[in-house]
């Protein structure tokens, strides 16, 4: 699916928000509307590699569009990062480096300039990160969908789709990914700067490794 964008963005949100609708309906008829996963009484769900930590063990984190997410600061240094969470294993690529710091569920994204450019949050053991009246990570994705589509049905929001069907807005500089949970996938925000929001969800053109976006 390409970039979408103008009238053609357009039609496709509404075709989006039909089908949500419907789906939410056919799901309410049922009694099956989805819920995130419920982990297990050691506040991790079982399953091995596929735990997922509980709401009440994550760090508490909030997004400020563009600026940062939880303690880190879009144009920190590699340096400053692990010094605010501590531990990385550092990787090299085209775009400059990525640091995982797995132990927090949070991988680091720097520009050519060795700038922190963009945050990804695990969907598993991340810590949760706020907005609004709205928690973007680990949630069923539709919930969060239906969040951005409500923004821009009364114009508070710009919402664009990647070609994979992740929402996305550049004015807040985030892209709302699905990364797998076992049987279910959850949501995996992606926040980026200002340097970086132009096509933040194209996964052709944009800025976003894809190293990104290849992680499931």
């Amino acid at each position: 699916m390409p970039w979408l964008s103008g009238a053609r963005r357009r039609a496709s949100e509404e075709r989006i928000m039909n089908r949500v609708s419907d789906l939410n309906s056919s799901a309410a008829a049922r009694g099956n509307v989805a819920e995130t996963p419920d982990p297990g009484e050691d506040g991790q769900r079982t399953g091995g590699v596929w735990a997922i930590t509980a709401e009440d063990e994550r760090a508490q984190w909030t997004f400020v569009p563009l600026a940062s997410v939880g303690p880190l600061r879009f144009g920190m240094d590699p340096g400053e990062v692990t010094a605010v969470l501590g531990g990385a294993r550092v990787s090299h690529y085209i775009t400059g480096s990525c640091v995982s710091l797995n132990h927090v569920g949070v991988t680091t994204y720097y520009d050519h300039t060795g700038r922190l450019a963009c945050v990804a949050i695990d969907a598993l053991r991340g810590p949760q990160v706020t907005y609004a009246d709205i928690s973007l990570v680990g949630r069923v994705p539709s919930e969060v969908e239906r969040w951005f589509l409500a923004q821009a049905e009364v114009g508070e929001l710009d919402v664009m789709y990647s070609q994979m069907a992740d929402p996305s807005s550049e004015s807040l500089g985030i892209v709302v990914r699905a990364q797998r949970a076992g049987d279910v996938v959850l949501t995996r925000p992606v926040f980026v700067g200002t340097a970086w929001a132009e096509r933040v969800g194209d996964t052709s053109e944009g800025f976003i490794p894809r190293t990104e976006w290849e992680t499931w």
